[in-house]
């Protein structure tokens, strides 16, 4: 399907993956098309599931909050699997789910506050599951060291007009992660207010933004300017619909000793062109690597590399083919009404 494509269709993808607030203008000027021309080509990448969703990316260690990745294997027996996945999504706590074919069915990432509250989290999901759970596992996100939305299709380096405007283009890269070293930042509420905003919608307008919290233009724009420079915005993008260019996709986990996950390994898996994610984890695992592939020689190469850069420091590991996206959304309801109740906190 993706031969219905051109070629500034994929300068199109390319330019949105790196960052989806420029716009129309700037996309047009950069590949020569009128602003309504590339407006419409885009709406038709959306409406043809070329491009799935636009993201905003935030790194909530700045604000003292974890993440927990939940995997679960339902009982053979269930029968309303969607109608329980369902009610999952809906969970305050939970911002993203996707299902599996493999050993387990689905995972579910949790962001909140400390272990405490999610272990007071993983009681309410499982009472949503009731007697459904036949195997389940966990573990937890430290940080994330390679985040592409690009594929190679779309990996066409397309020069554009780049300055901190209403794109906030310094956000603008191939690549990003949270990184390894973070400092806590203190938000008010007009942050946590702009920054779910964001996350519900990462092209909204400054003048939407400024209509929705009574503000204005100027002080909106500063306000993210801030959230980027301390970098807890950390990027806007557009995710493919990988299955429309032939991909699948696998995630990877490894188990590795104390000392397994070093500098020269993480730069060797940063480098490969198939790595969609990769991330240090705690608990069952040390690391999770999202690979996409066309063939299975393809990921037979991926994941023999993957485990040679191990070498003798893996204990373990699986895989698991990656199904659909359910939800993806950073900054869930629960998450809004934590910061909140801390910005107040800090205002008395």
């Amino acid at each position: 399907m993706a031969k219905k494509l051109d070629k500034k269709d994929l300068q199109i993808m390319d330019i949105l993956a790196r960052n989806c607030r420029v716009s129309h203008t700037t996309i047009g000027k950069a590949i020569k098309l009128s602003k309504d021309s590339v407006r419409n080509r885009i709406k038709r990448l959306e409406d043809e599931k070329f491009i799935t969703n636009y993201v905003t990316f935030i790194d909530i260690r700045k604000f003292g909050l974890e993440k927990y990745h939940i995997h679960i294997r339902f009982n053979n027996t269930t029968k309303n699997k969607d109608e329980i996945i369902a009610s999952l999504c809906d969970h305050p706590s939970v911002s993203f789910v996707n299902s599996f074919i493999g050993a387990f069915d689905i995972q579910l990432i949790v962001d909140t506050h400390d272990i405490y509250s999610f272990e007071q989290v993983k009681e309410e999901l499982f009472s949503l599951m009731k007697s459904s759970v036949q195997d389940y596992r966990i573990f937890s996100w430290i940080y994330d060291f390679k985040f592409v939305h690009l594929i190679p299709e779309t990996t066409l380096h397309t020069s554009f007009e780049r300055k901190l405007d209403t794109s906030f283009s310094a956000l603008t890269k191939d690549e990003f992660g949270t990184g390894r070293t973070f400092k806590h930042e203190e938000i008010d509420n007009l942050d946590v207010e702009i920054i779910d905003i964001l996350c519900g919608n990462p092209k909204s307008t400054l003048q939407e933004i400024a209509s929705q919290l009574q503000s204005n233009r100027e002080t909106i724009k500063q306000r993210i300017t801030n959230l980027v420079k301390k970098e807890i915005i950390v990027h806007f993008g557009a995710n493919p619909d990988f299955d429309k260019f032939d991909y699948s996709m696998y995630m990877l986990l490894f188990r590795t000793t104390e000392t397994g996950v070093k500098e020269d390994v993480i730069q060797a898996i940063k480098s490969m062109d198939n790595v969609f994610y990769a991330a240090k984890v705690s608990g069952d695992f040390s690391m999770i690597v999202y690979i996409t592939t066309k063939s299975p020689t393809e990921t037979k190469q991926a994941v023999e590399k993957l485990n040679q850069l191990f070498g003798k420091d893996l204990l373990s590991s699986d895989i698991l083919v990656v199904d659909k996206f359910i939800k993806y959304r950073q900054f869930p309801e629960h998450i809004k009404e934590i910061l909140l109740f801390e910005a107040n906190k800090i205002k008395k």
